[in-house]
């Protein structure tokens, strides 16, 4: 019996800005995992304020260090979505009837995101792009144990 090998593929670490186009990313990410023998993890975090490289959203800035080994590893692809406070906040608080424009958040209304809370660390099935995605939602993402547990890190 071989022992188990240990991946070579570089990591892969991808930032999408543009939350209208999230879908179309999910789904290239998807097939260049694949293409490279990945795990997919997607991140959904709080936006850094580039003038302190802080998050708006402290539970957010405690996973750095964890995002940081995921984002290096070998044989993982990370894509990242951060969110912008005004817009992640503006979307959560518009409640029907109350003149609001604004729609609930695309992450939140995906139906396999259906994102609760920031930051949410998913891992997608790579044997089968439409099931269900594990994850980790906010404090979990810190959680050396549980994240050590859902990585293999």
């Amino acid at each position: 019996m071989s022992a188990p090998t240990t991946p070579t593929t570089p990591a892969t670490h991808e930032v999408l800005i543009d939350e209208t186009k999230y879908q179309e990313a999910l789904e290239n990410a998807y097939k260049l995992a694949k293409e490279k023998n990945q795990q997919l993890y997607i991140y959904i975090t709080g936006a850094v304020n580039p003038e302190t490289g802080l998050s708006w959203c402290p539970d957010c800035t405690a996973t750095f260090g964890n995002l940081k080994r995921l984002k290096t590893a070998p044989g993982n692809y990370v894509l990242e979505l951060p969110l912008e406070r005004a817009k992640y906040r503006n979307y959560s608080q518009c409640q029907e009837g109350e003149g609001c424009k604004i729609e609930k958040h695309p992450y939140k209304t995906n139906p396999k995101l259906q994102l609760t809370a920031i930051p949410t660390l998913f891992k997608v099935n790579m044997d089968d792009f439409d099931r269900d995605y594990q994850k980790l939602v906010e404090s979990e993402c810190y959680d050396d144990d549980k994240f050590g547990k859902f990585t293999g890190l």
